[in-house]
């Protein structure tokens, strides 16, 4: 009987610890899965800014051309906007991406961190 109470509270221990492990673990995966997400959101985002400065400046990039503004514009989004500002800053890009020539260019500022723009290339605009 004895042995079988000590059994019952190892079990107990080690749910316990199993538990805050992966209560921990969690933690941390959700800050990751949110990066992902929002790293793919990024990905779709500059896609469209790119589409977008392409159509208002008449132009037709080369799949290499579109490439560089794609990865340029992630780049500032993703690296030097900062986690804090990503999700907003994409979410700007979406709103802008569905207005006329004029208003795009006017609409693609961001005033709670700059940086996440530095991207933009108005062209011949």
């Amino acid at each position: 009987m004895n042995t079988t109470m000590t059994t019952a509270m190892q079990g107990a221990m080690f749910t316990a610890v199993t538990a805050l492990f992966l209560v921990g673990l969690s933690s941390v995966s959700c800050g990751k899965a949110e990066e992902t997400f929002d790293d793919f959101d990024s990905n779709v985002s500059c896609n469209e800014y790119c589409d977008k400065k392409a159509d208002c400046n008449d132009e037709q990039p080369t799949a290499e051309e579109n490439r560089a503004c794609v990865d340029g514009c992630r780049d500032a989004i993703e690296d030097e906007c900062g986690n804090e500002y990503q999700a907003s800053a994409n979410d700007k890009i979406g709103e802008c991406v569905d207005m006329g020539c004029t208003e795009f260019w006017a609409c693609m500022k961001y005033d709670a961190a700059p940086e996440c723009f530095g991207f933009v290339d108005r062209g011949s605009s």
